[in-house]
């Protein structure tokens, strides 16, 4: 709202209403208000899982609807009201008088910002296509009179919004005299008695029973009454049954009057009631611009906020909220999206593993995780005591066209061990276009969500023998027969499986035919159509991490997984489930966790990670492909090229073994650097790849993996102007070399050498960092190399001959 001159009336006869010229003017001090408003806002970068607060007293900027600044110190501040964007913090805007009324309406001494936060942006009326400004799905009675593009929203019969509801000086003026019973004729005017009749059942009532009935009645039900009854018509009603009325009738008034309580007995209450009564009412003789506001915004809007803060005080995220008075240093790990496109409206869910922290040795909580129709991920919960938070809020901010949840695995926590983690496996279907589209602009209708999203939920409710994801082919864009275009993580494949389970389609990853996942039209990062039309990511299946034992798998796993992991000094306490409202689905996760050092608890043995190493780069920070990296093994740090881990976009790991038995079945080893491959060759188990395709004339080096040969070092040469150098070594000094050595650059050694006469972690794989090109998959390259080792297996390394072989006759180089 600003301050605007009036404009004309939709009929054109404003001069005849006595509202000609400003309705402001003389009134710039109590219209003030308007333009001061506190931004109720989260912060998305903050890792405390309660991060709402209000901020400083901010105006209109006037440059677009819902815009503020605000001076915080000496620097101002830009605020954006009821705008979504995926790692933005989502305002909702409150003037001070009305942040104070709600506040009176709940009755309590201060409002849970993070309650009311939660609460207002559920009732938000954003869906999955719009960013636009917006208000919250609640009635706005009269101010959908007001026309907000002219950017004049005060015409006649409603100056009262103009008006604040926290000051209000004629209200301030009236108490200052209120009518006195000695000033008043209202009792000595005749009432005439009406006839009572021997069928009025109140006739049997004492005088004093009557009294008590009629002092717990509203003045409206009491009228009622009187009209049906003439016992009740004849009996007087005190003064001091007025003075109760006035304010159990008109609660809006209460914390906003004062008067001296040793003078009410000579107020005449009942004509306070009735001036107050019609001074509230809109378009009254007597209104009180204030009044009316206030009336409205009590009446009208305080009922939703307060029954959606009371809703979500007593069934959302309420284990969280007793859990964290007993804990220190509460933090919030923070992982990146796992979905697209990028949600708009989402939700959060903070289901806790225990209830206090008392019951950290005795707890065996349930994880429940639950799944739509389709095998996308819905939901997560946990199960403590036999109940679970979901079983009170029910997601009721799920859109009413999001998937429906089909189905539930339950996973209880053995007494002596505890949750670390969880691995997330991701389906990504990728479309064409049917041309090109672009953002609808503030303003713009050019798109019906509405029409697209009951197509969208009429098309997935449809019976189809299709696979789970052909039908989401068929809703998302550009249906492409799974037969004719290959997945190129190698979930489809034709391979045999061989005896351990293990296909070649599982251990390599082709980007060499991506002709078919081309994007036709226009791609723009912050276009949520082009992105709902081009490609979809959805997760369809979880491992659970253990501290001591193996990973839980549940749903199904692809070739395409991000992980997230407790840090190495904390324990996990609970989850952070950010939920797209509009299907219904999870589209982030984080862990909530405290410190491990807790003084005077017991059962902390059972949360002490055995099985995640101490990695040389976090695992987390990448998708993983074609599998994450398995439990017993450590990553080294990258050697790193251009950008570096950076810019890495995934990163693709080769197991080169899981047991003794699978790196005695080594054959061969095939290594390219133009393109980068890598590939191994085993006795009795199809080949693993990494990179690209190699050729037949491709360097190879045999191992003689049955003889007790084994892969003991690979050294990395950081590339330069000639591109990278890789030398792969054996226990028996037998060497691959790949590249041009350059004296420039350094050389380093995986795994690292120790001190003479130590044994060497055993080298068990490799992971390479992928960067891609900015527009296009295709375009991609090394940006790092790094190795694997396994935690508690070592070799002796003391014999090895590290010196550059690469001239020897005996082997192959590039």
């Amino acid at each position: 709202m600003t301050r605007d001159p009036p404009r004309q009336p939709r009929n054109g006869i404003y001069a005849e209403l006595n509202g000609t010229g400003d309705f402001f003017t003389g009134r710039e001090k109590e219209t003030q208000w308007l333009s001061h408003v506190r931004l109720l806002g989260n912060d998305p970068d903050s890792n405390v899982p309660y991060n709402v607060s209000l901020s400083e007293r901010a105006r209109d900027n006037g440059r677009q609807q819902s815009s503020f600044n605000a001076e915080v110190g000496t620097t101002q501040v830009h605020y954006t009201a009821y705008h979504r964007e995926d790692g933005e913090p989502y305002n909702v805007p409150f003037h001070e008088q009305c942040y104070e009324l709600l506040r009176c309406y709940i009755g309590v001494p201060e409002l849970d910002m993070d309650v009311l936060h939660d609460a207002c942006s559920g009732l938000s009326n954003d869906d999955d296509c719009s960013r636009r400004w917006t208000r919250l799905a609640i009635p706005y009675p009269a101010c959908d009179d007001l026309d907000v593009e002219s950017k004049r929203p005060f015409v006649y019969g409603i100056e009262h919004l103009a008006m604040s509801p926290g000051t209000i000086l004629q209200l301030d003026a009236y108490f200052g005299r209120l009518p006195r019973l000695e000033d008043s004729n209202i009792y000595q005017r005749h009432r005439p008695l009406l006839r009572v009749t021997s069928a009025d059942p109140l006739t049997r009532l004492s005088p004093e029973i009557l009294s008590m009935i009629m002092a717990e009645m509203r003045v409206a039900t009491l009228l009622k009454w009187q009209e049906a009854s003439t016992k009740l018509a004849n009996f007087p009603l005190s003064n001091r049954f007025w003075e109760k009325a006035v304010f159990r009738d008109m609660p809006w008034l209460n914390d906003v009057v004062s008067y001296d309580a040793q003078d009410a007995f000579h107020v005449d209450w009942e004509a306070v009631y009735k001036d107050l009564h019609v001074a509230s009412k809109v378009a009254s003789f007597g209104e009180m611009h204030g009044l009316c506001n206030r009336r409205r915004i009590w009446q009208d809007q305080c009922p939703t906020i307060a029954k959606q803060y009371a809703f979500t005080l007593a069934n959302k995220n309420v284990g969280l909220r007793a859990l964290m008075p007993q804990l220190d240093q509460v933090t919030v790990t923070s992982y990146r999206r796992l979905v697209e496109p990028a949600p708009v409206k989402t939700s959060i869910y903070t289901p806790t593993l225990l209830n206090a922290v008392a019951e950290l040795e005795t707890m065996e909580p349930e994880l429940v995780v639950f799944w739509t129709n389709i095998g996308t991920l819905a939901a997560m919960d946990t199960l403590k005591h036999g109940s679970m938070e979901s079983d009170y809020h029910g997601y009721w901010e799920d859109c009413r066209t999001a998937e429906a949840r089909g189905y539930s695995e339950t996973v209880q926590i053995p007494k002596d061990d505890w949750v670390t983690g969880f691995s997330f496996f991701i389906r990504e279907t990728r479309f064409k276009s049917q041309e090109p589209v672009e953002e609808t602009v503030e303003g713009q209708e050019d798109w019906d969500m509405e029409t697209d999203r009951e197509q969208y939920s009429d098309e997935e409710a449809s019976p189809s023998p299709m696979s789970d994801d052909e039908e989401d082919a068929m809703v998302m864009g550009d249906y492409v027969d799974p037969e004719l275009q290959q997945d190129e993580y190698g979930d489809e494949d034709d391979g045999d499986e061989d005896m351990d389970g293990h296909t070649e389609s599982e251990y390599s990853f082709d980007e060499e035919d991506d002709s078919d996942d081309e994007i036709v039209g226009r791609q723009g990062s912050r276009s949520y159509q082009t992105s709902w039309l081009d490609i979809d990511r959805r997760v369809v299946g979880v491992e659970i991490h253990l501290a001591k034992g193996d990973r839980i798998p549940l749903g199904r796993e692809t070739s395409e997984s991000r992980m997230i992991h407790v840090d190495h000094d904390k324990f996990v306490v609970g989850l952070s489930t950010v939920r797209r409202t509009v299907r219904g689905i999870v589209t982030q996760a984080n862990l909530i966790q405290a410190p491990i050092s807790m003084t005077n608890c017991a059962g902390l043995a059972r949360v002490e990670d055995t099985r995640w190493a101490r990695h040389g780069i976090d695992p987390c920070l990448f998708t993983w492909r074609p599998q994450p990296p398995p439990a017993d093994m450590c990553l080294s740090g990258s050697v790193d090229g251009v950008g570096g881990a950076r810019d890495a976009r995934y990163a693709e790991v080769l197991v080169l073994g899981d047991t003794d038995e699978e790196m005695a079945d080594i054959i061969a080893i095939h290594a390219t650097l133009s393109p980068m491959s890598l590939r191994i060759d085993y006795g009795n188990r199809h080949s693993r790849r990494i990179g690209h395709s190699l050729s037949d004339d491709a360097p190879r080096l045999d191992i003689d993996g049955r003889g007790g040969e084994r892969i003991a070092a690979i050294f990395i040469t950081t590339p330069g102007i000639r591109g990278w150098r890789i030398r792969i070594l054996t226990n028996r000094n037998r060497q691959l070399c790949l590249g041009v050595p350059c004296q420039f650059s350094q050389e380093v050694r995986f795994p690292p050498l120790g001190q003479p006469g130590d044994l060497s972690p055993a080298l068990c794989g490799v992971y390479w960092l992928w960067r891609a090109g900015i527009n296009s998959y295709v375009d991609v390259s090394v940006s790092g190399i790094g190795c694997m080792t396994w935690n508690n297996h070592f070799i002796d390394a003391s014999g090895l001959d590290e010196a550059d072989a690469s001239l020897d006759p005996n082997l192959r180089s590039q």
